[in-house]
């Protein structure tokens, strides 16, 4: 799961014309939403995810929110856990529970968030 976020971040894909073109915006929060499992098949680290993240959006840790539904004791062993936990907007949910609490829960972190972003 991180080495697909940090492969969705590359600019080459996400450039007019990319097959992920639109999907990183200067003028928009990044939503990164994980389900589930750890990561621990993933090329780098936790580290070297977020710093492709942050690259994405321009050093900006605030432009991104980050909701991980898994276990929410985030045990030492969860790479995504480690991740998520570097944003100031995040959410661990409890994968146990009906997902639509979670959800809820990151849009109010989203509206938040939206509401201190100065594009750029």
């Amino acid at each position: 799961m991180g080495e697909a976020l940090t492969m969705a971040m590359k600019p080459e894909i996400n450039a007019p014309g990319g097959c992920n073109a639109g999907f990183l915006r200067d003028d928009a929060l990044l939503m990164v939403t994980f389900i589930g499992g750890l990561d621990d098949g993933s090329k780098w680290d936790p580290g070297t995810w977020s710093a492709n993240v942050l690259k994405a959006k321009k050093g900006d840790a605030g432009a991104v929110v980050m909701l991980n539904i898994r276990d929410p004791l985030c045990p030492p062993h969860d790479r995504i856990c480690e991740l998520v936990k570097k944003y100031p907007y995040h959410l661990v949910a409890d994968g146990d529970e009906p997902f639509e609490g979670a959800f809820d829960q990151a849009t109010d972190l989203v509206d938040v968030a939206c509401s201190l972003y100065i594009p750029g």
